[in-house]
């Protein structure tokens, strides 16, 4: 290993091979001392700077805690850098805030329930117990948290109409999945003639034939989508309605 001290008392330059480190500072204030062999390390107060020449071509720089590795791999034109901080905190709160840790498992938690599909939009509700897999439902009262609130409509009462979604699924006896827009399931409707445009039905479930009234009484004429296989019903409610009176 060569040690010299050129130019003025203000320059040092340190030389170990093909390295070379140049350091313009009070004397004074500055430390130079030897490390093991194949190490050279430059100390000013509480930092270090280590320069430790694994192979040819390769350099590591250690500062405090931090260390960066400078490798030339065999490759052409391939150089692999990488960084290690070790006293790096990153708390849930910066990576995103509904993440949830739990042994072995990380999971994340949305605050809104709403599942998009390319043709398909659907919620989750509260329901009535009494409300079925199939059944047009509408909206009855404000949300409550992440959750519709809804009931099964019934076109011969405008107070329960328009219609807004279907119920695919119960979770529960008072909460559904509901549909909203789009292509459904094949396996919630069946039997139906494709290209034909579908209605709110007097059992408050899809129909291809528009309801009619009974006598003295009045339906409402709400359409609400079309077919497009004789299992899949596509969903497109309007809000506009017609009534017929019997």
């Amino acid at each position: 290993m060569t040690l010299s001290i050129q130019k003025a008392v203000h320059d040092l330059d340190l030389h170990k091979g093909s390295i070379r480190l140049a350091i313009a500072n009070n004397p004074t204030a500055v430390e130079i001392s030897q490390a093991p062999v194949n190490e050279i390390k430059v100390v000013k107060g509480g930092t270090t700077f280590s320069f430790e020449p694994k192979i040819p071509d390769d350099l590591k720089l250690v500062v405090g805690q931090n260390e960066l590795n400078l490798s030339v791999a065999n490759l052409d034109n391939l150089v692999d850098i990488s960084y290690i901080q070790r006293n790096l905190d990153l708390t849930k709160e910066i990576i995103a805030p509904q993440l949830v840790k739990i042994p072995n498992n990380v999971s994340i938690q949305l605050d809104t329930i709403i599942e998009n599909h390319p043709t398909r939009v659907v919620v989750s509700a509260y329901c009535d117990a009494s409300d079925s897999v199939k059944d047009l439902v509408y909206i009855y009262a404000n949300k409550v948290g992440d959750y519709f609130q809804v009931r099964r409509v019934d076109p011969t009462n405008l107070a329960k109409m328009p219609a807004w979604g279907v119920v695919l699924e119960k979770y529960s006896p008072t909460i559904c999945k509901v549909q909203l827009f789009g292509e459904m399931p094949t396996s919630i409707y069946t039997g139906l003639t494709a290209n034909k445009i579908l209605y709110v039905g007097t059992n408050s479930r899809l129909t291809q034939i528009p309801p009619s009234p009974a006598i003295g009484g009045y339906v409402l004429v709400q359409y609400v989508g079309y077919v497009l296989d004789s299992s899949v019903p596509f969903l497109n409610f309007n809000a506009m309605m017609i009534r017929r009176f019997g």
